[in-house]
């Protein structure tokens, strides 16, 4: 039987999540009004549910579905199995994290007007955006 650990996020918007892990570069990621049932270890459906569901069959090297769950807070707890914890660690929440906030900012920056005029990424994975504003 699988065991999922919950960590806490501060990931608030369902919509910008499904974006950052896109941008990560899951391309199948399930999104559910109802919490559906993740898959564990061997298969095994488990009595965890989440919302966002990455399944494990769409990524190399996962040992079972990468669950995000509503909170009581109203942020998504990500759901994992131990045996998957090595490959989705600090490092990749942390890119999870920086792609979530630059959607976030961007759709906050466009509603006040501003447009994208430069963006690149520097050499310790921070990311430059020059904006401007029409007057």
């Amino acid at each position: 039987m699988s065991h999922f650990s919950t960590l806490k996020t501060r990931l608030l918007s369902g919509p910008y999540l499904v974006k950052a892990l896109k941008d990560l570069g899951y391309a199948h990621v399930e999104v559910h009004e109802t919490p559906q049932k993740l898959v564990g270890f061997f298969g095994f459906k488990t009595r965890k549910t989440a919302e966002i569901i990455i399944r494990k069959k769409h990524v190399t090297g996962l040992m079972g579905d990468v669950g995000f769950k509503k909170g009581n807070t109203g942020s998504y707890d990500l759901l994992v199995i131990q045996e998957d914890q090595e490959k989705l660690n600090d490092r990749w929440l942390g890119q999870l994290k920086q792609r979530y906030a630059y959607h976030v900012a961007m759709d906050t920056l466009i509603n006040q007007g501003f447009f994208l005029a430069q963006e690149s990424q520097e050499a310790d994975q921070s990311i430059r955006l020059v904006l401007r504003r029409m007057t």
